[in-house]
């Protein structure tokens, strides 16, 4: 003999802020969340899965999918593509500012640091140095050892050095009024950020995707919550919401309001 334990039906109304109906059902305990997912992909997500994950706390309405032999439930991951890590060095808006942009999409631009350099020497040419991932600019100066390196110079010098371009591309910052500003010394390599790698989702049958009745801290490891499978809901109260999810999710009416 066996017996489905897992769903059971409630009045809970208006008790809980998304749910717009008066008898919803609802998966009670046993959904052990993945901290381990959750905690991958909030780093890698791009704006998406930190609407659902904030501080690795799950938050209600977060859209939950089963997956694997261990039956865990993972925070629902859209599709989202890789972004490439950038650097920006000067002032945005002025006529000393360049950015920096991996030339490959993904986490490990990240990697990729660059310091622009006073040689501290007198009647210097501009020259490029490339180390690994580590990208160095020795500025050029005048007979004084005045720096004479302007943005467009160095913009140029980069990306004239095979080993650099093979990294990233340089160009004056498309917030500046032009490349003529004179390019000061950086204290240290600096490296580039935002790079992220692509996410992809996933939901799982339809059978396997619900709603987290109420928030869930992730930050001590798994935690175990309940999800709402059946009942009708309001879109803009939950976290996240997609054309992908609501298809997986049949037994819940998502309306506007």
């Amino acid at each position: 003999m066996s017996y489905n334990l897992n769903l059971n039906t409630t009045t809970i109304g208006g008790n809980v802020p998304f749910i717009d109906t008066i008898e919803t059902r609802f998966i009670r305990g046993g959904l052990t969340i993945d901290s381990v997912h959750a905690a991958a992909n909030r780093a890698e997500s791009q704006g998406q899965l930190a609407l659902v994950i904030d501080k690795l706390m799950a938050l209600a309405g977060a859209i939950l999918c089963q997956q694997g032999a261990n039956g865990k439930w993972q925070v629902y991951t859209p599709d989202e593509a890789a972004l490439a890590a950038v650097l920006d060095i000067g002032t945005p808006g002025s006529d000393n500012a360049i950015r920096l942009t991996a030339d490959a999409a993904g986490a490990a631009g990240n990697d990729i640091n660059i310091k622009l350099t006073d040689p501290e020497a007198n009647t210097q040419s501009i020259a490029v140095n490339v180390v690994g991932n580590s990208i160095e600019v020795l500025l050029a100066t005048d007979g004084s050892g005045v720096i004479t390196s302007d943005a467009d110079a160095v913009v140029a010098a980069i990306n004239g050095e095979a080993a650099a371009a093979a990294l990233l591309t340089a160009e004056v910052h498309p917030d500046a009024t032009d490349g003529t500003g004179i390019m000061a010394a950086t204290d240290s390599f600096e490296n580039l950020d935002g790079g992220a790698d692509a996410v992809s989702e996933n939901i799982s049958a339809a059978n396997d995707v619900v709603l987290l009745f109420e928030d869930a801290d992730l930050s001590g490891g798994d935690a175990i919550a309940s999800g709402v499978d059946g009942g009708r809901v309001i879109e803009n109260r939950l976290p996240y919401m997609d054309a992908t999810a609501k298809t997986a999710m049949p037994h819940i009416k998502i309306i506007m309001k």
